[in-house]
């Protein structure tokens, strides 16, 4: 090699590695961006989650105020309900004339009591059992429908892809 050659390839040496450098800043600073854009993606996922999360408490807790309220108000509406069938039955109690209709009236009575007793306490064992089935809803995760799921592993799969892709050596 003569000294002309030599000359012009050192020059050529020193700016190879400059360039190597520069397109190296220039992919860090790629995937700088794609990690920002993965972050923000990420803690918008974060967010959605815990939106989600705090409406199932919400809705937790109204199925509770729901559940409490409906059982509550049947106890009153049984209790006013024994209440003014008291006032009627004691009414035709002391205007009955006959033991006979006396006896009836009681029969009747017991029979009433009975019959309603039982249809306020089905009242409250539907409200306790609509509220376990609620609360079961609400504690477990939706299963995702096959053709969503095809979606996602479709789209895990490009994206497995594309990082193969950028991490392979080139050759």
């Amino acid at each position: 090699m003569n000294t002309d050659t030599v000359s012009t390839l050192i020059p050529l040496l020193a700016i190879i590695p400059l360039i190597a450098n520069i397109i190296l800043l220039i992919k860090v600073r790629h995937l700088n961006r794609q990690i920002l854009i993965s972050h923000n993606k990420t803690i918008q996922i974060m967010n959605f989650l815990r939106n989600q999360s705090s409406r199932k408490v919400r809705l937790k807790t109204k199925q509770a105020i729901v559940e409490k309220t409906v059982n509550s108000s049947t106890v009153a509406v049984e209790n006013i309900h024994q209440s003014i069938s008291g006032v009627a039955f004691n009414a035709i109690n002391n205007l009955a004339t006959t033991d006979k209709t006396k006896i009836r009236n009681q029969k009747l009575r017991a029979l009433h009591d009975q019959t309603s007793s039982d249809v306020y306490k089905s009242v409250k064992v539907v409200n306790k059992q609509l509220g376990a089935i609620t609360n079961a809803l609400l504690s477990t995760r939706k299963p995702s429908s096959p053709a969503t799921s095809d979606k996602q592993s479709d789209s895990a799969q490009q994206v497995r892809e594309r990082r193969k892709k950028r991490l392979s050596p080139k050759r």
